[in-house]
């Protein structure tokens, strides 16, 4: 199958991450793959295996790469095209718009749009027109999808449920190497309880509800340790600064491998305000510790079964969210059967596995589109 993944960006985001995912299981079972790249710098070329072929339309802007784009799907005539993220997904909509011969049109929502405070009307505008001209578009999670056909009048018969993929095997062997590691702090939190989340320093993941949750807890050895950058790493180090939390917060930015950080802690904690899917919830499981997320919409709930493999905490609530994690630090026996259960979890999540799931897929809509022309 000849089919063309087109992404803005290298950036580290989970959308990047799972195209790049999908681009290096694709290609492995010998399809014909073009990652198509608006700029091909970014440190997410380190999740790339050197098999799957790039083309960079070197482009700095969104809205600049319609034609390029365009010009790449003239001259390849892909099968597919499939892109992810609100903004791509409407210049790849916009770059196969009028072509006699156009591939099969597959777009990723990854979030929740409701809940997004950016969208003024002219986006949402534009992701409906994107949207009702795609072949299908797929949703991270249950919520999403629903949300998709109600905020925009797609019927449901065009979207469908596709979680995100995970590199089980090689983030597993990633695991067992962390554990033969030092933990990664070195002797600054020596005998501490190491609470960690990851995620970009946004507004959406609730860092500071988070922090709000650990200053909530008096034992001093309980600390949080914070993955990822953003543009709220600033807001964020003020309220650790004003919390006087400076000796039990650490945030040492993005990192290449966050098993090597997670081997190490004893909890997981997501406390975002909304998700798309949740990917580091299964990075988590993964790596072998217990989790705890809020129920916020809409990705955790697909992922964890609340007192089964996990807990899910009502969202916007710090105190409860402290009271939670105290409570999971103080019972051995809950967290090992969450442990058990969530490696039982992340199994169907596994890359191959959803790989299979985008190639029947894309081949029931090519036989869908040959039976009509």
């Amino acid at each position: 199958m000849n089919i063309a993944l087109f992404l803005p960006d290298l950036d580290c985001g989970g959308a990047q991450h799972t195209i790049i995912n999908l681009a290096n299981h694709l290609s492995r079972r010998g399809n014909d793959i073009a990652l198509v790249l608006g700029r091909d710098q970014g440190s997410g070329r380190l999740w790339l295996e050197k098999h799957v072929p790039t083309v960079s339309l070197n482009q700095m802007r969104l809205r600049s790469m319609c034609l390029p784009l365009r010009k790449i799907i003239k001259s390849r005539k892909p099968d597919v095209l499939i892109a992810t993220m609100l903004d791509a997904n409407v210049v790849a909509t916009a770059s196969i718009f009028g072509l006699n011969s156009r591939p099969v049109l597959v777009l990723r929502e990854t979030n929740s749009h409701r809940f997004r405070p950016d969208l003024g009307i002219l986006r949402k505008t534009a992701a409906s027109w994107a949207y009702k001209s795609a072949d299908k578009v797929i949703a991270l999670s249950v919520g999403v999808g629903h949300e998709l056909a109600t905020e925009y009048g797609i019927s449901q018969q065009k979207i469908a449920v596709i979680p995100n993929p995970v590199d089980i095997n090689k983030l597993s062997e990633e695991v067992t190497a962390a554990r033969n590691k030092p933990a990664p702090w070195g002797d600054r939190f020596k005998d501490c309880r190491i609470v960690i989340s990851v995620g970009r320093l946004t507004e959406q993941k609730g860092f500071d509800l988070l922090i709000d949750s650990i200053s909530m807890i008096k034992q001093e050895n309980v600390v949080l340790v914070i993955l990822g950058d953003g543009p709220d790493r600033d807001i964020l180090r003020n309220k650790i600064y004003h919390s006087k939390m400076e000796s039990r917060v650490l945030m040492p930015g993005y990192v290449e491998k966050p098993a090597d950080w997670l081997v190490h802690s004893e909890l997981f904690v997501l406390s975002s305000r909304w998700e798309g899917f949740g990917h580091v919830i299964i990075e988590a499981m993964v790596s072998g510790i217990p989790v705890i997320a809020t129920d916020c919409p809409y990705g955790p709930q697909d992922i964890i079964i609340h007192g089964c493999n996990g807990w899910l905490v009502p969202s916007e609530n710090s105190k409860k969210l402290s009271e939670s994690i105290m409570a999971l630090l103080l019972d051995d026996r809950k967290c090992e059967s969450f442990v058990k259960a969530g490696k039982d979890m992340a199994k169907s999540f596994d890359a191959e596995i959803i790989a299979s799931r985008y190639l029947a897929l894309f081949e029931e809509l090519i036989d869908k589109k040959n039976a009509t022309c």
